[in-house]
Order: C-alpha cells, then sequence, then structure tokens
C-alpha cells in the first residue's frame, strides 16, 4: 500500500546536513527518512534568505539506500534547489520521493520563470554538466524539463538494484 504525506520542512533536522559532506567511505546505509531529512535541512536554510516556500512529498515503501547514491542524491537536489532559488524567483520548490518497486525516484519541482538558452550562462550549464555526472556515476538517470515561464522539473530515478548494492 502505498502512502503520500506532504510534510512540512522542520526547524529541527540541523544535524542531518553532516549527510551532505559524508565521505562515503565504507558501508553506512541510512535509515530511509535521511533522504528527507536532508531536503527538509537544506530547505529551511534557503527559505531563510528567501521568499521560497520548499515542501516535501514522500510515497511508497521505503527502503534504505546506499550512503554513497544517497550523498549524489542529494548533491544533485541540492543544486536544483539552490538553482530554484537563485535564478527561477521561484515561490515555491517541492521535493517528491518516490520508492517504487523497480527504482528510486527523486523530483525537484519549481514554479520559477524556467529556463530559456538565454538565462544559461557557463556557469549554469556546468552545473547541469556536473549534475549530469554525478547520476552518471551512481546509475541513474537524470531528466530535466522547463519551459519559461512555466518552471523547472529535475527528475533523478535510480534503480533499487543500484540504490541498494552493498547494503548490509
Amino acid at each position: 500500500m502505498n502512502q503520500s504525506l506532504l510534510r512540512p520542512l522542520s526547524e529541527n533536522a540541523a544535524g542531518f546536513l553532516a549527510t551532505l559532506g559524508h565521505s562515503g567511505k565504507g558501508i553506512r546505509p541510512f535509515a530511509p527518512p535521511a533522504l528527507e531529512q536532508s531536503f527538509s535541512v537544506l530547505g529551511d536554510e534557503l527559505a531563510r534568505t528567501s521568499r521560497t516556500r520548499f515542501s516535501i512529498l514522500a510515497s511508497g515503501h521505503p527502503r534504505p539506500v546506499h550512503s554513497l547514491v544517497e550523498q549524489q542524491i542529494c548533491s544533485i537536489a541540492a543544486e536544483a534547489m539552490r538553482n530554484a532559488v537563485g535564478h527561477s524567483d521561484a515561490s515555491s520548490v517541492e521535493i517528491e520521493i518516490e520508492y517504487l518497486p523497480h527504482k528510486l525516484r527523486v523530483v525537484v519541482r519549481d514554479n520559477g520563470c524556467g529556463i530559456n538558452d538565454h538565462s544559461l550562462t557557463p556557469d549554469s550549464r556546468s552545473g547541469f554538466l556536473a549534475m549530469r555526472e554525478r547520476a552518471l556515476q551512481i546509475g541513474a538517470e537524470l531528466r530535466l524539463w522547463s519551459r519559461p515561464g512555466a518552471g523547472t522539473e529535475l527528475e533523478i530515478s535510480v534503480p533499487s538494484h543500484v540504490s541498494q548494492t552493498f547494503l548490509t
């Protein structure tokens, strides 16, 4: 049975920010809510310095994710969240985490100005290339949808057999 919960971001999750800086050495699986907590911490920080509201939507049956995979997912999603605040003038960002039977899907969706060829700078192009490289490193698929004036959506999709590799 799938459950969907729309969760407001917590002010009390500051300790989980260290998750984003984990070196990835060894095997250290996280409890399933770690993705939500990591996104919550970053969303709280970004909301303090902007007018952007963040929400997290989680569905499916949470399962452990290998720490290396989790670190890359967090880094990619964090870049998308920062871009929404810094470049798109978004008032709302939604992070969707979907635990599906054969994959883990994370989507960062904003209601900002969208992306067009004129708004892409060399820095933003290199940011997208870095996100794509991180996705390739963990066997994930990365998709980006955007239209000027209609916001942006970034999807990270990781097959379950990859996200759980080496878990003990």
